[in-house]
């Protein structure tokens, strides 16, 4: 750390080195404290925002809810409880944590909008958990989450980058919206991964093959090339949908033992399944004797012949299947 001042006063220090995301903001703070900005608060009318963490025996943090009003003291154990605060007017508040922040296991932000870089929680080294919720505007690179998470939920317009194999190797769930530009290949994804719900103009490659073998949910929009055989998902997989310029093509038949609630197979030339594998795709879902799917096979996939349209009345008549084809 960089730019230490002695202000002449007692006990007393400027911190000229840690970015709270407002150009020129010093922050004053007791001489020997450690101290970290997470992110600003953004209320658009007067309301109430919460924290809820995690620390655990022996730590203490306070939190400087940025807005001149007595800090919240937390002081070990705590295990996932919640900080209220109420603002009495809009504005953009810089939330610091004073202490053993780097002790935090666990952060909820809730009730209220935050803004700010991925840079702010990369520094809390033993955050496994952390969930935000509201229409945030967080940004930064994959790169920068901390290298312990296990778990990362954030709504909102983010606009967060960086390519799969960015992602903490432990990593078990990611959920992030807005307009983000995340890359890679589909193999370079966390072994454990578990659920991927990434919104925006993302550019993911790689074969179906490449998925994570624990992955229930993947749901990634934008521009992405993924290509392999229909029959390589997963029979744990609960939800796919992949949009972009896929090239997913072929299928074999194949024991579905399980089948996602919702899949999406809408590639583009030269993807695309022949009417003959669809309709052996088709015949295999009836087989599987599964109810309540829905299935949607546009993009460059064929017409069903007829023996898969046979099919398809089954699977709607008997299994309350809702279906969207080529040639409807």
């Amino acid at each position: 750390m960089s730019g230490l001042i002695d202000l002449g006063l007692p006990g007393m220090q400027v911190v000229g080195a840690i970015d709270l995301g407002r150009s020129g903001m010093q922050v004053y703070q007791p001489m020997g404290k450690r101290i970290i900005s997470i992110f600003d608060f953004v209320p658009t009318a007067a309301s109430t925002g919460s924290v809820t963490l995690s620390i655990p025996t022996g730590k203490s943090i306070s939190i400087d809810w940025g807005d001149g009003g007595t800090p919240t003291e937390v002081t070990g154990p705590q295990v996932e409880k919640k900080y209220s605060h109420a603002y009495s007017s809009a504005g953009a508040y810089s939330v610091v944590l004073n202490g053993d922040y780097k002790s935090v296991a666990y952060i909820e932000i809730k009730d209220i909008a935050v803004s700010g870089t991925l840079k702010r929680i990369g520094r809390l080294s033993n955050l496994n958990f952390f969930i935000c919720g509201v229409a945030n505007t967080i940004f930064g690179s994959l790169l920068d989450l901390p290298s312990d998470l296990t778990f990362f939920r954030c709504y909102g317009s983010n606009t967060i980058s960086g390519s799969l194999s960015d992602l903490p190797s432990n990593l078990f769930y990611f959920a992030c919206t807005g307009d983000n530009t995340v890359s890679g290949s589909l193999s370079d994804a966390p072994s454990g991964l578990n659920y991927f719900n990434c919104l925006g103009s993302n550019t993911i490659s790689g074969s179906l093959s490449d998925l994570p073998r624990s992955l229930i949910l993947f749901r990634c929009e934008g521009l992405n090339t993924v290509s392999g055989s229909l029959s390589d998902l997963l029979n744990d997989l609960n939800y796919f949908r992949c949009t972009g310029s896929n090239t997913i093509s072929d299928y074999t038949t194949k024991t579905w033992t399980k089948i996602p609630a919702r899949l999406e197979c809408i590639p583009v030339s030269p993807g695309g399944l022949s009417s003959t594998e669809i309709d052996t795709l088709l015949a295999d879902f009836v087989a599987a004797e599964i109810s309540d799917v829905t299935f949607i096979l546009i993009g460059a996939n064929k017409a069903p012949g007829a023996a898969g349209l046979a099919s398809i009345t089954t699977l709607v008549d008997t299994y309350g299947w809702d279906i969207t084809y080529t040639g409807m």
